[in-house]
């Protein structure tokens, strides 16, 4: 076959990758509504909780407190804060900024080419992390999207904590070089996942390639059985 006819995996991606000007940096806080509704549809996250950042145009949109428990990730845009880069409400309730929020800001001080945030309580994630078991590149998108290493797991500290915060955030400079290109996440132990990403899209895709990855790991464990 011709090789300028051979389809190459990740080409799209890999364009999408050189720009620096995202479809979502235009309605941020559309994006945020529309992948609050993806993650939960697809069962990504629970009732419990999660919550999705971005940052654009020196603004970070946030989603509201009790994402899950109150709106069940049924958000419109009215309900996204918008903060500066000093953690300052400056559109929208102040009562209403989730207690993950210093996590997410943590995340965006260290990491400059980081643009998006997204925790969930992903169920195949969190039964790895509770086992103490990293998540591996089961999936050729893995490999691709996050490199050949597995998802590791932080250190078990309090939730919502500024140690959180330190711990996630030395983890992520392991993958440092993959963050300035899509993005890299980490397991928090019996709890759920936390991606940072160029973009609201990569973050998703991420999210999404990492727990499928989690549940073909424990698929293959029951196998070899």
């Amino acid at each position: 076959m011709n090789d300028n006819k051979t389809p190459k995996m990740g080409v799209g991606l890999d364009e999408y990758a050189k720009s620096e000007v995202f479809p979502e940096d235009e309605n941020p806080k559309e994006k945020i509504v529309e992948l609050a509704k993806l993650i939960y549809d697809r069962n990504l996250t629970d009732s419990s909780g999660g919550n999705i950042s971005c940052l654009s145009d020196g603004r970070i949109y946030i989603s509201p407190r009790y994402i899950g428990e109150v709106y069940k990730f049924q958000l419109t845009t009215d309900l996204i804060i918008t903060m500066n880069t000093d953690a300052e409400v400056v559109e929208g309730d102040p009562d209403k900024v989730t207690r993950e929020g210093s996590l997410h800001f943590s995340i965006y001080k260290r990491f400059p080419a980081v643009k998006a945030v997204i925790h969930t309580h992903s169920r195949n994630s969190v039964v790895l992390s509770s086992l103490g078991i990293d998540i591996l590149p089961n999936t050729e998108i893995f490999k691709h999207l996050l490199g050949p290493d597995p998802v590791e797991i932080c250190d078990e500290v309090g939730p919502a904590t500024d140690l959180l915060s330190e711990t996630i955030v030395d983890r992520l400079q392991r993958r440092e070089s993959n963050l300035n290109k899509y993005g890299a996440a980490v397991m928090i132990p019996n709890h759920g996942l936390i991606v940072a990403a160029r973009n609201l899209n990569y973050a998703f895709c991420i999210l999404e390639t990492v727990d499928a990855s989690a549940f073909i790991q424990m698929q293959k464990m029951l196998l070899k059985r």
